[in-house]
């Protein structure tokens, strides 16, 4: 589903003329005359008067007064097999949030989707862990069989009993948490003309129409439509 979204929105982005290039690292940026020079990690560079940099958990490596504010963190995903009554747990019921906190062994709440297309796709469940800091280019991708008993056993047996314990599927994904679990948003103090966001906190998919509509508002010397002031680095700073 993420995908999916992801795909469509770069396409509509082609559509409308923008350029995309894949597999390409940004590793530096630096004030050229007039311009913000982008360095990649093959030599290629690329120019432009002003610049937005939206790179998630690497933020920190482009984006200075962001270090020491900001951690990553790994969250896995896990799809659990339907038991019965699918009905219950099918595309009419909601995506869902339960606190569970405290009940049982279970530190923290769980979140979930239903099952689509079919039941035999299973339940997704998920829980957020801001616990843990990770490095992004050498996070653990995979999924042990350990974890996968220890969440079915303390987040889903308890509170949902159509579930079993068999894990259809799993896949990891990385949180970018700033305090508070705020979103940041703001131009680089030293270079007015570089715009950061980090909307994440694990919340910045559902959010990226709005954040990237104000981001193109603040690149063309706008004003976006929502008020962001909430979310700039003095914000962050003041944050506990």
């Amino acid at each position: 589903m993420v995908e999916d979204c992801v795909r469509t929105e770069l396409a509509v982005a082609a559509r409308r003329g923008a350029e995309l290039q894949t597999g390409r690292r940004v590793t530096a940026f630096r004030r050229a005359g007039g311009a913000l020079t982008v360095t990649m990690d093959d030599g290629a560079t690329a120019s432009a008067t002003t610049l937005i940099v939206t790179t998630g958990p690497w933020i920190t490596e482009l984006i200075a007064p962001l270090r020491r504010r900001v951690t990553v963190t790994r969250q896995v995903l896990y799809w659990f097999e339907v038991l019965s009554h699918p009905e219950r747990l099918g595309p009419k019921t909601p995506v869902f949030i339960w606190d569970v906190t405290g009940r049982g062994h279970a530190a923290s709440d769980i979140y979930g989707f239903p099952w689509l297309g079919s039941p035999a796709n299973g339940v997704k469940i998920a829980q957020e862990v801001l616990t843990g800091e990770t490095d992004p280019d050498h996070v653990v991708r995979e999924v042990t069989a350990d974890e996968i008993e220890a969440t079915y056993e303390t987040y889903v047996r308890p509170f949902m009993p159509d579930l079993g314990p068999r894990c259809l599927r799993s896949e990891v994904c990385l949180y970018t948490n700033a305090p508070g679990g705020r979103f940041v948003i703001d131009r680089d103090p030293g270079e007015a003309n570089v715009i950061y966001a980090s909307p994440c906190s694990g919340h910045g998919f559902k959010h990226s129409p709005a954040v990237g509509e104000a981001l193109a508002a603040m690149a063309l010397g706008g004003t976006p439509r929502v008020d962001i002031s909430g979310f700039t680095l003095d914000r962050l700073a003041a944050a506990p």
